[in-house]
């Protein structure tokens, strides 16, 4: 062989290497579960998944820091490899959710462990939908749907499948709670975006403007799973397992809620079409960690302008709105209404102006660049 030859068989080789270990940051994905489960089994960590999750997580942003504009080109073997990772997710999910409930079986958890461990479960169950989500837009794949259908029903929002039909096909409407107004805060979008999709149960109407009858039967059939759920964790410990597990459940359809705000708030149907960027719906946020967590979710505008592209292939867009830190930061500022006006006002109107320097959080927490 050549020197050149060498040279190019060595290249190739380094590019193939980069290639893995760039894909083997989605790895990242089955963290929650881990932790979730060595939470469970843990003698003295029942905290371990939340304080891990919420606390620790947001702090690697300083580590990882931001995705470049361009999407990977995978190869064929790592394109394979990644489209089959959101269903390993979700299998371990499902795992992880068994596991807690077998531990709090065995070990007896009561009182502020179990307190802790449904902290954990709801933050674990809260990424989860990321997984949920990925795998019912896959729909092409039967196991895809399957899998995705029971992390929905185990993480306690089991309208998921309908819920996100309807709001692909309408988003930006204010009116519909798809979008929050600009001076709407998070408590009062979450309640009223939260009775219209129970609403949207009942009213065949909507059902079938969205994806036929057949929507209605697939929901009470997830429904039937998140039962099943509830009934394990009450025969693992009683009234106090089942307790936590439906409280746990109702905040993650508050969870789901409250993204939506983090999404789209401010980026109604209007203000949209009057920028350069027309139909522009979702602020983004380019934290590598947290598009690894969430099968880049975060990449919600592009998500939104392409929705059957999967997750590896997709960056933030070049001129979307950029949120100014993390989802788990941005939930937290938004339950203080007026810290998410100081803070998500200069951002959507730097984005409103077209202006090019849009600034990110990069290595920082946080980004308070006015």
């Amino acid at each position: 062989m050549s020197t050149a030859d060498s040279s190019t068989s060595a290249d190739r080789s380094l590019s193939g290497t980069r290639e893995w270990v760039s894909a083997a940051g989605y790895l990242f994905v089955l963290a929650p579960s881990l932790l979730l489960a060595a939470s469970a089994w843990a003698d003295s960590s029942p905290a371990l998944a939340f304080i891990g999750l919420i606390l620790v997580a947001p702090l690697l942003r300083a580590f990882f820091g931001d995705v470049g504009d361009e999407a990977p080109e995978w190869s064929e073997a790592a394109s394979n490899a990644l489209a089959q990772l959101p269903i390993v997710a979700g299998l371990a999910y499902l795992t992880a959710v068994a596991s807690l409930a077998a531990a709090i079986a065995v070990k007896g958890w009561s009182g502020l462990d179990l307190l802790w461990l449904g902290a954990g479960l709801w933050t674990t169950s809260s990424l989860a939908t990321c997984i949920g989500h990925e795998l019912l837009h896959d729909r092409n794949r039967p196991l895809a749907l399957l899998v995705g259908k029971l992390v929905m029903g185990v993480a306690g929002y089991p309208l998921q499948e309908q819920e996100h039909i309807i709001h692909h096909r309408r988003v930006g409407r204010v009116d519909e709670a798809e979008c929050p107004a600009v001076n709407e805060s998070l408590w009062r979008f979450t309640s009223r975006r939260a009775a219209k999709v129970i609403r949207q149960v009942f009213e065949l109407r909507q059902l079938r403007a969205a994806k036929g009858t057949m929507v209605q039967t697939k929901v009470w059939s997830t429904c039937i799973v998140t039962l099943g759920t509830a009934a394990l964790f009450y025969w693992s410990g009683g009234w106090p397992a089942i307790t936590m597990y439906v409280l746990v459940a109702l905040s993650v359809a508050w969870s789901m809620q409250a993204v939506t705000y983090l999404q789209h708030w401010g980026l109604d149907r209007d203000t949209s079409l009057a920028t350069p960027k027309g139909g522009c719906y979702g602020w983004e946020d380019r934290c590598r960690l947290q598009g690894w967590l969430t099968l880049n979710i975060t990449a919600h505008a592009a998500h939104h302008l392409r929705s059957t592209v999967p997750f590896y292939r997709q960056v933030p867009e070049a001129d979307s709105p950029k949120q100014p830190a993390g989802y788990i930061i941005l939930l937290f500022a938004a339950m203080v209404p007026p810290l998410w006006f100081w803070l998500m006002a200069p951002a959507l109107r730097r984005w409103k102006e077209n202006r090019p320097d849009q600034p990110t959080a990069g290595h920082a927490l946080i980004c308070l660049r006015r």
